[in-house]
């Protein structure tokens, strides 16, 4: 901070969300909508036009747009060239030089692309995020050359009446530029027919209506038409793309946890008896008054819990699982009689002890446990800058292994919907493209360290704390698949995170944590999923979540544990309704995450330093 502020280095991030002139500027902060929130059932009427899709299709002005950001120096983005590349995905590739046109500062430049999509039939954005890139720092005078590349399928809508995610013929008009504001018009994709991306099921067809906010159809399209006349009269390149070049776009694949592992696992399931498979779908309580508001863990003090050991006959160790989002969430001390962890108070472990009236001091030997404190996901996305987010992964996997935590419970990634949510901070943007490239970069650098994992979330919408237990997020298909799902889809497919954490809300009127449409057919059937979905701390305590709905929906671990979840599971099971299928199903994939975690608890490690040392 220092050495910005003094000038020696020049600041180069982005924002990642829109600064409006006024907060009721935002559609949710209307009065209609406050209520609504207020009320507990949140109807989502803006659809899709979330952020700057919302500012920048309806002409609002804005304090600071997306992409926004500040330097010590100037630069200049011109376009070079843009291209297809059919394989191994349709894909448009642009070559841009970006040059540091200032006398004294060295430093690093964003490029953002965005596209204008024809209409074919839809409302839509008037453009959106479609791909980013970042300089190396230039000194002055100096240029790079950066290939920018994405699969056209970032240029699809969400379609229920032609059966999924579509591409509709007409002219893709690309935009390049350091934020959304200062992007210009640069050429255009012209696709010559409608392409059927994807073909998807429709989940929520009677929510369709909840959308209500819809631009001036005639100026979307008038607007669309000057594009298309400005391709024209300054000659912009325009590309054309044949349905063939979609022939070969690859479905993807459904990763294997590790060599072997998911029948392994599968086998070991089918050897145990109910009340382990049971009590391996459910967290490992460790007081008498079982949950500890996110710190239930006991092998590694301060750690939000830990999976049950009922299988460890059979190989399976239990995991630990440490809460973010900005590092791992331990004790910073904690005392040890016998060579095992004292058992802290609640007030001692909830925040650090914030709640502490006394100075704790047990007896024992104390020990330490400090870790990094990296900064919040806003900021972390708002680098634009996916390698250093992949080394940041990379230090908490680090640190994951130093403090024997199998699951990170983080990167947080939901969209920043409403400005007056609590755990904005926890989260990256109000643009799925990035949340979703954001996520998946320090995911991948947590996970290639063997046997740690991330646990990306929360599945799906929760996007305010007010009545967080019981907030009910209405909202159409369409925006759903295009807004609030997107960021999870593309870190799924691209990082495959070792767990999925589901949230406290409801969506469309199903508890999230209960929601097969989610947890199975969008996440497994549709994206291949192949890991571990578990529940936000204490979600069954809520009267709209059930455990045996938890496993009917594919809900694999129900955290942090408590006697109630397992007696419910195993009422729910002798009855009949919940199939012992299911229940295996379940704990198998529990059991296969256990297995790739490699990481059993216990034992010493370096990075618990006796007191003095």
């Amino acid at each position: 901070f220092a050495d910005v502020v003094l000038g020696k280095v020049s600041p180069c991030g982005r924002l990642t969300d829109t600064w409006p002139l006024l907060p009721q500027d935002h559609i949710c902060m209307r009065p209609e909508n406050r209520s609504a929130v207020c009320a507990g059932a949140v109807p989502y009427r803006e659809g899709i036009y979330v952020g700057y899709r919302y500012f920048d299709t309806f002409g609002v002005p804005v304090r600071y747009g997306f992409g926004h950001g500040l330097s010590y120096t100037e630069f200049t983005v011109e376009t070079q060239n843009l291209s297809l590349c059919p394989s191994p995905q349709a894909s448009a590739e642009l070559t841009v030089t970006v040059r540091n046109t200032g006398a004294r500062y060295s430093a690093r430049q964003v490029v953002q692309v965005y596209a204008t999509c024809p209409l074919g039939g839809l409302h839509k954005e008037a453009r959106r995020l479609v791909c980013y890139g970042k300089t190396r720092t230039l000194a002055p005078q100096s240029a790079q050359s950066l290939t920018l590349r994405f699969p056209l399928e970032r240029l699809a809508s969400y379609d229920a009446a032609a059966g999924g995610k579509t591409l509709c013929a007409g002219n893709y008009h690309l935009w390049v530029g350091a934020s959304l504001a200062g992007a210009r018009h640069i050429g255009a994709l012209s696709l010559c027919q409608p392409v059927l991306v994807e073909k998807l099921d429709r989940l929520w067809p009677e929510f369709d209506d909840v959308d209500t906010l819809f631009p001036s159809a005639e100026r979307c399209a008038a607007w669309r038409q000057s594009l298309d006349e400005a391709l024209l009269a300054r000659a912009l390149p325009v590309v054309r793309v044949g349905p063939c070049a979609f022939s070969k776009t690859p479905k993807a694949p459904h990763a294997e946890p590790g060599p072997g592992a998911l029948q392994r696992a599968g086998a070991i399931a089918a050897a145990l008896s109910d009340e382990q498979l049971i009590r391996l779908c459910v967290g490992q309580w460790s007081r008498e008054t079982e949950s500890q508001l996110g710190a239930a863990g006991v092998s590694v003090p301060g750690s939000a819990g830990e999976t049950s050991a009922a299988a460890g006959d059979a190989g399976v160790p239990p995991m630990v699982l440490a809460d973010g989002p900005a590092g791992l969430r331990l004790n910073k001390v904690y005392f040890e009689k016998n060579g095992a962890p004292i058992i802290a108070p609640l007030e001692q472990c909830f925040e650090g002890g914030y709640l502490a009236l006394s100075e704790y001091d047990p007896g024992g030997t104390r020990r330490y446990q400090y870790c990094t404190a990296f900064p919040i996901g806003t900021l972390l996305a708002q680098t634009w800058d996916t390698a250093l987010l992949g080394e940041v992964g990379r230090a908490v996997g680090r640190e994951m292994e130093l403090f024997r935590v199998s699951l990170w419970l983080a990167p947080g990634m939901n969209i920043h919907r409403d400005p007056l949510c609590g755990r904005n901070f926890e989260y990256f943007s109000e643009d799925p493209l990035l949340s979703g490239l954001t996520a998946a970069a320090v995911a991948g650098g947590v996970q290639s360290c063997p046997g740690r994992g991330v646990t990306i979330k929360h599945f799906a919408c929760n996007n305010q704390e007010q009545l967080r237990t019981e907030s009910n997020s209405i909202v159409s298909e369409r925006a759903l698949r295009e807004i609030y799902l997107r960021g999870f889809e593309i870190a799924v497919k691209s990082a495959q995170p070792m767990a999925i954490m589901t949230g406290y809300n409801l969506v469309n009127g199903v508890h999230a944590a209960n929601s097969r449409a989610l947890c199975t057919h969008i996440a497994r059937e549709e994206w291949r999923f192949s890991g571990l979905f578990m529940t936000d701390w204490d979600s069954t305590s809520s009267q709209r979540c059930t455990p045996e709905g938890c496993i009917l929906a594919g809900n694999d671990l129900m955290m942090p544990g408590s006697r109630r979840e397992c007696a419910a599971l195993a009422s729910a099971l002798e009855s009949g309704a919940l199939p012992r299928a299911a229940l295996r199903r379940c704990a198998a994939n529990v059991i296969c995450a256990a297995l790739c975690s490699g990481a059993a608890p216990g034992g010493s490690s370096d990075a618990h330093d006796p007191a003095g040392q």
